[in-house]
């Protein structure tokens, strides 16, 4: 049976964490994992580092909504505030830029509400060109220092550029890029920016080729704080679309290695060895990075992998501690990672025996949506109820997960107890 079912050992220590965490005590709890993890052994560092991701995904989610009622109540000072203290958890790059972006936002409107509106004269009211100029700055502050001096020292229609291409306008950044680039003396950043856009155009051929020429200037490490962004990973982006998983494997194998530190190349290079059929491979490398890395992504790609291989028993013990770390007392807490918890439950499905644990696990992927649709989530429902001989719930359910999927989802998602009678 699944390890759902088994009673894990838990030590002490991590069983007074969750007590911690239970009773709000949120920073207190991550003080705790973060020290308990030098002591910890492999199987143990898995788990604090799970409870460790849960507490922390709960206190961004807390501080954000504390930052939202502070915004609706005009405090634009404690909105920042709470912001500020969301970011010291959040690292998802993307998240954490939109949040960044957030703050920059509230701050030019505080600036605007502390000046008096009769002492602006009107040249001092801010512009388009002031606004694109803080949007700037706001952006290239997420790159490492070489590369943020780099970009400031270019010229006004680079930084225009640069924020047409991350405000998704990729076409007219990249007509700027052209019209910069010398040919014969190519400068790096803005060649790097022109990979970027040609990428998102889907010319995928000619942002390879941009990578390559200027991928010894750049070398193999990332160029953002965040460590995700690097000439080797756009470049294997661009092959992985071409569907040429040998050039990767061949070029950047090595430098895949989860002891690389370099966690979106090395999840890129096992997309390789998968589109290869090197399934092996890809099994060792993903296995290998869920040691090293705390993202639930690799549990994610390798359960999905040999599901497919029909390991699906394996598949599901993976995906277990991808979604509840911490099995002390309940092995039903709330769930991290919704692909997970959907490809669990699908999994559970397929075994009458984990009926019930599907059950308890729609239920806790209920609590987490908080009254958001999720056609994918909808689905799994509708075949819960389709194995338990509730046909009418059933075809409800299905009923939403089309009301869901084009955005005029309404009603109630259907709820059940585990072991119970299901209702609506």
């Amino acid at each position: 049976m699944f390890g759902l079912f088994a009673k894990k050992d838990v030590t002490k220590a991590i069983g007074k964490i969750e007590k911690l965490f239970e009773k709000g005590y949120k920073g207190k709890a991550i003080e705790k994992a973060e020290a308990l993890e030098k002591d910890a052994n492999e199987s143990e560092l898995s788990t604090i580092r799970g409870l460790k991701r849960q507490i922390e995904a709960s206190l961004i989610d807390e501080y954000l909504s504390k930052a939202d009622a502070m915004v609706k109540k005009g405090c634009t000072d404690e909105a920042i505030e709470w912001m500020d203290m969301a970011l010291d958890y959040i690292s998802d790059p993307h998240q954490k830029k939109e949040v960044e972006n957030q703050i920059q936002q509230l701050s030019v409107l505080e600036e605007e509400e502390d000046q008096p509106e009769s002492e602006v004269a009107p040249e001092e009211m801010p512009t388009e060109a002031q606004d694109r100029d803080a949007y700037f700055e706001t952006l290239i502050n997420m790159l490492k220092d070489e590369y943020l001096e780099s970009c400031q020292a270019l010229p006004e229609a680079f930084q225009q550029a640069y924020v047409l291409s991350h405000s998704g306008q990729y076409r007219k950044a990249l007509e700027l890029l052209n019209s910069l680039s010398v040919e014969g003396d190519p400068v790096p950043m803005i060649e790097f920016e022109k990979a970027r856009c040609l990428m998102a155009l889907e010319a995928y051929g000619e942002a390879r080729t941009v990578c390559e020429q200027v991928w010894d200037e750049f070398g193999n490490e990332s160029i953002d704080l965040a460590e995700a962004v690097s000439i080797p990973v756009l470049w294997t982006e661009c092959c992985l679309q071409q569907k040429d998983p040998v050039a990767i494997i061949e070029k950047v194998g090595e430098l895949a290695a989860p002891r690389k530190g370099n966690p979106a190349l090395t999840l890129l290079v096992s997309f390789a060895f998968e589109m290869d059929e090197q399934f092996e491979e890809a099994v060792d490398l993903l296995s290998r990075a869920i040691r090293r890395f705390d993202d639930p992504n690799f549990s994610y790609h390798l359960a999905r992998i040999l599901n497919d291989q029909g390991e699906w028993e394996n598949a599901a013990q993976v995906l277990e501690s991808a979604i509840t770390p911490s099995c002390s007392g309940s092995c039903y807490g709330p769930p991290l990672h919704f692909p997970s918890l959907h490809m669990l439950i699908g999994i559970y499905l397929t075994d009458d025996r984990a009926l019930e644990a599907a059950g308890k696990l729609l239920n806790e992927g209920d609590k987490k949506l908080m009254g958001r649709k999720s056609k994918e989530h909808l689905l799994l429902w509708s075949a819960y109820h389709e194995k338990t001989g509730n046909t009418e719930w059933a075809a409800k359910a299905r009923t939403m997960a089309e009301s869901a999927a084009s955005g005029i989802g309404s009603g109630d998602t259907p709820q059940i107890e585990a072991g119970d009678q299901a209702v609506l």
